[in-house]
């Protein structure tokens, strides 16, 4: 009789040596790699999309600062600013007018007077209103900003602190709902959302409350998740579009709050720093007048010399 553990032994070798055996064991190794690799690539994807949701969520945030900003802050400051310190640079405006036209007379006379010329009042007030032109003009538009301004300061004047912190609420609730970019062909929410930005820049509180009603249901609405049909190189070029997207809305906020007069917003209600700004640009202006009060004077000399 065969030795039992030995015909075992000798049916464990045989089955190692076996052709199906081998193929057997490379499909479950090949299987086990291929299962290994699709959890991979499924962290992969879903760590992908998480960073896509996060970066949304920030351009979204920015976008609604930047446009608080666009609307209704960087006109009030616009507007404030100008009232307060560009009624002044225009008054320096046109200072430097009057010199340099005072002064254009008397350079043109001279130079009659050099050529046995006699001097021509009516032909210098021409010459200098064209050559003058430009000057002109960016007083005349400093002069209907200024009255514009005028009225902006009260059109976009700060609403009081609890109706203002509810008017900014419901703009950035209309916009995380109704943001085209989350609602790609839905024609109604593109419309009502230009609709809501127009009113957040009048500062209309009513119009706002009634289109959060209205669209509430955009609140509780699941977005088709077209993420989870893109492959994984679709999903990295997805989020670096964003990224990008979010760098350039930065850039812009940046650039805005950095220039001026948004960048001066604060200096404009300091009563300090506006009375230095205001000196300043008066004494400017007054150095101007003087200087075209000597041309002035040396004209009237030319004139009298060639009477006599």
């Amino acid at each position: 009789m065969r030795d039992i553990e030995g015909f075992f032994n000798e049916n464990e070798k045989s089955s190692e040596n076996h052709p199906d055996s081998k193929n057997m064991a490379a499909r479950q190794l090949e299987h086990s790699n291929s299962v290994d690799q699709t959890a991979e690539q499924e962290e992969l994807r879903s760590s992908l999309i998480a960073h896509i949701h996060a970066t949304e969520s920030a351009l979204i945030h920015n976008n609604i600062l930047l446009d608080t900003i666009i609307l209704r802050k960087l006109p009030y400051t616009k507007a404030q600013y100008m009232v307060k310190v560009g009624r002044w640079e225009t008054e320096v405006l046109q200072a430097q007018i009057e010199m340099l036209t005072e002064k254009g007379k008397y350079t043109l006379a001279q130079k009659d007077i050099e050529a046995g010329i006699p001097i021509n009042v009516s032909a210098y007030s021409d010459f200098l209103e064209d050559e003058l032109h430009s000057w002109w003009h960016r007083y005349d538009l400093a002069e209907k900003m200024y009255v514009a301004s005028v009225g902006k300061l009260q059109k976009y004047a700060p609403l009081p602190p609890q109706e203002s912190e509810k008017l900014d609420s419901l703009h950035s609730t209309i916009y995380r709902r109704l943001h085209p970019q989350l609602n790609p062909h839905d024609k109604y929410a593109k419309d009502t959302f230009e609709q809501a930005r127009q009113a957040y820049r009048r500062g209309s509180l009513a119009f706002l409350e009634s289109v959060e009603r209205a669209t509430v249901k955009y609140e509780y609405r699941v977005r088709q998740n077209e993420l989870e049909n893109l492959s994984v190189d679709e999903l990295y070029a997805h989020l670096e579009l964003q990224q990008a997207q979010v760098q350039s809305v930065g850039k812009r906020l940046d650039a805005i709050m950095h220039t001026e007069p948004y960048s001066l917003r604060n200096k404009l209600n300091d009563r300090e720093w506006l009375l230095e700004q205001i000196k300043s640009l008066q004494e400017e202006a007054k150095s101007y007048r003087e200087a075209a009060l000597v041309y002035k004077k040396r004209f009237a000399k030319l004139a009298s010399k060639q009477r006599g």
